[in-house]
């Protein structure tokens, strides 16, 4: 009896181990709620949930997550993490074939040393105007998707310039540039363009490029200092024609986009 027990305990143990070692090499499948937090990240748009409604459905939803799944390091589709690199925020619009504006999408990047992220905050944005930015995010990513909980950024100093000589490398310190502000006076460059298949027309004509940025009236210009309450005014130069040896396109899915002054 003694016997047929003892090899009874270390089959049940031997079968223990094996479910063991298969659990740790072959993840477990996707839960319903990693199924619907995938789904739910995959559908989001521009900056994400950005009504407190919104928001408050989302951590809902990861805490139902996390209160299902305890051993969340091992989902094969939800993955939490934390990521460091450079912000970028992108203005992607999209014209028809007539150059008319359709529609219009900001969009939160984040540079890592290894990949280029797509993040969707579930927390105010910070300021993100300044330069030499430096942004850590806290969340979860499907694929190349994170939608954040926690976001912040922070200044990089200017590393030190170098002059090199024949006989010496001299480190002296850096000449901070001012930093860009949104208000004051501005200066710009439009460079007219052709393509393969467009060329200047009498509507187009850098004269007409000049009047529609620097004009006094119904320009760029105008309506910086417009909407900034006589805060910022633009002044520039056009110049051109830059032939581009590729066909006109506008179709929005490429950065950066080619674009018609309609």
């Amino acid at each position: 009896m003694y016997t047929i027990a003892h090899h009874r305990s270390i089959g049940l143990l031997l079968s223990m181990l094996i479910a063991l070692l298969i659990a740790t090499i072959f993840p477990q499948a996707a839960s319903a709620d990693e199924h619907r937090l995938a789904t739910d990240i995959g559908a989001l748009h521009g900056l994400g949930p950005t009504s407190k409604e919104e928001r408050e459905s989302f951590k809902a939803t990861l805490q139902q997550w996390r209160k299902n799944n305890k051993n969340t390091k091992r989902s094969t589709v939800v993955r939490e993490a934390v990521w460091e690199g450079t912000p970028e925020l992108i203005i992607a619009d999209q014209f028809d074939d007539q150059g008319k504006p359709v529609s219009s999408e900001t969009r939160l990047m984040l540079h890592t040393k290894d990949a280029v992220l797509r993040v969707f905050p579930l927390t105010d944005l910070p300021d993100l105007r300044k330069g030499n930015l430096r942004m850590r995010v806290q969340g979860i990513a499907v694929g190349d998707r994170v939608l954040s909980e926690n976001l912040s950024v922070s200044s990089v100093a200017a590393a030190p310039a170098t002059t090199v000589t024949a006989a010496t490398t001299v480190t002296a310190a850096a000449t901070t540039a001012p930093p860009c502000q949104p208000t004051g006076p501005q200066r710009g460059l439009v460079i007219g363009v052709t393509f393969n298949d467009v060329a200047p027309t009498p509507n187009n004509s850098l004269t007409a490029l000049r009047d529609g940025f620097f004009g006094a009236t119904n320009s760029v210009a105008n309506y910086w200092n417009v909407v900034s309450y006589g805060k910022t005014t633009l002044t520039g130069n056009t110049v051109g024609w830059l032939k581009l040896p590729i066909n006109f396109f506008a179709d929005g899915s490429n950065t950066p986009h080619v674009c018609k002054l309609a």
